[in-house]
């Protein structure tokens, strides 16, 4: 089988699960509030496009609802477009992931069941290929930025480097956080260029750069370092590595762990690498060491940045993952060679990696399903009504109610008018948000308006109506 036939099979798998997803599921990518927003701007560029008038002022960074709107000039879907570009930057991933493990064994079918088992059915990778989130495509642009600095090293060509350059600031300008994985690259791809320098070099290294910021500067009226004044560096801190509760622009936060525990239990657990715990233990009973020093003090410097951070989220491993498993492969590699019944090992593998797959879909599909019956009751009962919510203000928006949305997060409402509704979750938010603009508003309800309990719905959401 040639390299086109495998990047192929890499193609077809993610698509077909996307159909399955799609079409089974009803998963359309919409889920929680980040990709109401991706949503939102995206949508607002393609307007801007058409009236001339481009919005600006996003907070978050531009690329992954920029490429959606491309996108939508083809599909004319906004929501459809974002999570084709995720289910896309799978394919990507598992590509050039292929070429890089290419390096170490030329049994491209070794390669290609370890991809499918460790990357394509990883719980953490399947469900952030299907939802409308930056995620994925910041993986994709991390691998390809890996693959090209490793071919600019041994090549030193022109292109590879201009390649290397624009996946790094790409992937920068799609998720702040991967910043720490992009400088160590960079610094090893300077060290190349200065070893044998050429104008030519610096030259595709500005253009490259220009054509990140020329969007940046278009759609966010910030500067360069726009992402330094994010509270994920202000607030960064060793000491976050021994804490669980946070008090951010998020609200108070508590976990069960402290950042260093919570960071290394998600590591090791099979829903981020379902291979990591047998291969770390094979690599360290039989001393196997990665010779791509480049990748592990990445991934090193990553992890402590995550652990450093005033929050805890799963979906910052994502961007670790690559990394891990091009660290993981010799020990595949070594495994392979020596044991037996491969066939079925790996198919016990590919069933044990799709059922968690599987089961990790379980609260994305209860949360779009919650969201996707709320809109749809409150269109047909409660049409043309002012709503004040907060978690879910941009579902209401995202999924095109018909009606006045407000948002118990940006402003604090003095007065509310009879018959205005509140669609609300106190139980949830009362203690991460108290004395922040969604509990001061309800709190402003409940002590100063009559109020009645229009609707119960899952998970503790309700609909209350000013009387």
């Amino acid at each position: 089988m040639n390299k086109v036939r495998y990047y192929a099979v890499y193609f077809l798998l993610s698509v077909l699960a996307w159909i399955f997803v799609r079409y089974v599921f009803a998963i359309d990518g919409l889920y929680g509030q980040d990709s109401y927003e991706y949503l939102r701007f995206s949508t607002a560029i393609n307007a801007g496009w058409e009236s001339g008038h481009w919005p600006s002022g996003f907070f978050w960074p531009i690329i992954y609802p920029l490429f959606g709107a491309v996108f939508t000039l083809i599909t004319t879907d906004s929501a459809f477009s974002l999570q084709i570009i995720s289910v896309l930057s799978l394919a990507g991933t598992l590509i050039y992931l292929h070429r890089i493990l290419v390096s170490i064994t030329r049994n491209e079918r070794v390669i290609q069941i370890y991809l499918i088992a460790g990357v394509f059915l990883s719980p953490l990778v399947f469900r952030s290929s299907f939802l409308c989130m930056s995620d994925m495509l910041c993986a994709f642009l991390l691998t390809a930025l890996v693959y090209y600095a490793m071919q600019f090293r041994n090549e030193r060509g022109v292109k590879v480097l201009f390649l290397a350059t624009l996946m790094g600031g790409l992937a920068v300008f799609t998720r702040y956080a991967s910043a720490p994985i992009v400088m160590v690259v960079a610094v090893w791809v300077a060290i190349g260029v200065f070893k044998q320098f050429r104008l030519s070099y610096l030259i595709v290294i500005i253009v490259a750069i220009a054509l990140v910021l020329v969007p940046h500067f278009a759609y966010t009226n910030a500067g360069i370092l726009h992402f330094a004044k994010h509270p994920w560096l202000t607030e960064w801190s060793f000491q976050n590595f021994f804490r669980s509760s946070f008090v951010t622009n998020d609200g108070h936060t508590t976990y069960p762990h402290v950042n260093l525990v919570f960071n290394l239990i998600e590591i090791v657990h099979p829903r981020f690498f379902i291979l990591i715990v047998p291969l770390m233990v094979f690599a360290i009973l039989n001393k196997v060491r990665s010779r791509n020093a480049v990748v592990f003090t990445s991934a090193l410097i990553y992890f402590v940045f995550l652990c450093g951070m005033p929050c805890l989220n799963t979906r910052f491993l994502l961007q670790l993952l690559p990394l891990v498993s091009i660290l993981c492969f010799p020990s595949f590699v070594l495994i392979a060679e020596r044991i037996h019944y491969r066939k079925i090992l790996a198919v016990l593998i590919f069933a044990l990696g799709f059922g968690l797959s599987i089961a990790g879909f379980g609260s994305i599909y209860e949360r779009v399903r919650l969201e996707k019956d709320i809109v749809s009751y409150l269109g047909t009962n409660y049409a043309h009504r002012t709503i004040y919510s907060f978690d879910l203000d941009g579902v209401l928006r995202g999924r095109k109610y018909d009606g006045t949305v407000l948002s118990m997060y940006d402003s604090v409402y003095p007065v509310f008018k009879r018959g205005e509704l509140f669609l609300f979750n106190p139980n949830r938010f009362g203690q991460q948000w108290s004395g922040r603009s969604p509990m001061l508003n309800w709190n402003n309800l409940l002590k100063n308006y009559n109020v009645d309990t229009a609707e119960y719905y899952n998970q503790g959401w309700r609909l209350y109506e000013v009387k």
